[in-house]
């Protein structure tokens, strides 16, 4: 059960920064568009609980995570294990995976989900 909550928090993230890459050069502050979103029905909990948190790191910021991307990671890979024993295919949490693999090469394992949705956004 912790894997299946935590498949859609690790996928959030990566579609968080594509949201905010469409949105690259339309001059819309980081902080409205995470307002926005966080009101809208796209606005998970987590994002609604640390929006500042998210503002923060797309303004270069990144923050200790409590839950950081090598513990997303983790999850994220055990997801991936155990869809392969059942025989399902997960093509998103495969993309995720990706992402954070180079999340966790550029020296970010230990911070906030956030900065996975920066380095995203940042194309």
């Amino acid at each position: 059960m912790k894997l299946a909550v935590n498949l859609p928090l690790a996928t959030y993230w990566q579609t968080l920064g594509e949201s905010l890459l469409l949105l690259r050069g339309a001059g819309i502050p980081a902080d409205l568009a995470i307002s926005l979103i966080a009101d809208s029905s796209a606005g998970p909990t987590v994002l609604k609980n640390r929006a500042q948190v998210v503002v923060d790191t797309l303004a270069g910021s990144d923050q200790r995570g409590t839950f950081d991307i090598a513990g997303l990671m983790k999850d994220l890979k055990l997801a991936l294990a155990l869809a392969q024993a059942e025989g399902a295919d997960l093509p998103l949490a495969h993309s995720a995976e990706a992402r954070y693999r180079a999340a966790i090469a550029k020296g970010l394992g230990g911070f906030d989900g956030a900065s996975l949705a920066r380095l995203t956004a940042e194309g």
